[in-house]
């Protein structure tokens, strides 16, 4: 699930130290970077979901692979709208859906593969991968449950919580994955650089002399 690479639009948290184009051109490094690490994978189609805010104009030719699915995102908040993406899948007939953000340009890949692994073990449960932002990053399922994204408060460090209550409430079994970490943050940033799986976002870091705006 993606953004339109806009500026003013995208990683406003990282406005200062970025400006608005940086941020902006930050952001569709990440979605590169994401991209390129997620070609990788075997056995899994890949459908991107565009967010509908701010598609004018679009910024996201060259971007999506070539031959990738690209829809809207449909839903009045991000719970809708996921659930939207897995009825879609379902109905698509995939057995097992997992969900990613962009937001994290070096998630190690197995992290996901170890997601389908574990919806696959256990059939109805539901896997999610932690981000230290109090979020997650990941979450799949094999059948959809619509509980888990009811009532959250949606961009809090209280939606990994509120999402593990609903799934008590309804007794369905959650699979947590290790942490990971989301990119909001100038804390981040400096994590960011010294990662190994984002080629695109660090090279453009480095070309604006992001250390000096870090000081």
């Amino acid at each position: 699930m993606i953004k339109n690479p806009k500026a003013g639009f995208v990683k406003t948290r990282l406005m200062p130290p970025l400006s608005g184009d940086e941020a902006a051109a930050l952001y569709r490094n990440f979605l590169l970077d994401t991209f390129s690490n997620v070609s990788i994978l075997n056995g899994i189609d890949l459908h991107v979901y565009v967010s509908p805010e701010n598609l004018e104009p679009d910024l996201l030719g060259g971007i999506i692979p070539e031959g990738v699915p690209s829809l809207m995102q449909e839903g009045e908040d991000l719970g809708e709208r996921m659930i939207n993406v897995f009825s879609t899948l379902f109905t698509k007939g995939y057995k097992e859906v997992v969900i990613i953000g962009s937001d994290s340009p070096d998630l190690p890949v197995y992290m996901i593969e170890r997601a389908f692994v574990r919806i696959q073990k256990k059939s109805g449960s539901i896997v999610v991968g932690p981000a230290r932002d109090g979020g997650y990053y990941l979450i799949g399922m094999d059948t959809l449950n619509e509980t888990v994204f009811s009532n959250i408060l949606w961009s809090t460090d209280k939606v990994l919580t509120e999402t593990i209550k609903r799934a008590d409430e309804a007794s369905l079994s959650i699979d947590l994955l290790d942490g990971w970490y989301d990119i909001d943050t100038k804390e981040d940033l400096k994590i960011l650089l010294k990662s190994r799986g984002a080629d695109y976002s660090v090279k453009y870091l480095e070309s604006i002399n992001i250390e000096e705006k870090l000081k």
